[in-house]
């Protein structure tokens, strides 16, 4: 069975440790890598090519909105998957617009 591979953009490497440790438990899922802040997911996104990626809004050096765009320039088949804990309804829009498939809310 081929492995769909997700790539966790998030600055808490406690949130990354932990998402990996509950995406490795399904059959069909593997962590292929993270980043912790936008300069190295971009980097790390366009070599490793993963078939989905989780971003985190708030990111060090960055805004997971922006690394967003430049996934749906130079990556558009990753599908985007925004984990925020940022409720308010014009982040939501946004990833709607950015053609995101999902927006999760932290608890």
């Amino acid at each position: 069975m081929t492995k769909n591979r997700v790539f966790i953009v998030d600055d808490h490497f406690v949130v990354r440790q932990g998402l990996s440790l509950i995406i490795n438990q399904e059959e069909d899922l593997e962590v292929s890598g993270g980043a912790g802040d936008e300069p190295e997911a971009l980097e790390a996104l366009v070599a490793q090519q993963p078939d989905v990626a989780i971003v985190d809004l708030s990111l060090k050096g960055g805004s997971g909105l922006d690394l967003i765009q430049y996934m749906n320039e130079h990556a558009p088949q990753i599908v985007k998957v925004i984990v925020s804990a940022h409720n308010e309804f014009e982040f939501a829009q946004r990833a709607v617009e950015l053609h995101c498939f999902s927006y999760l809310l932290k608890p």
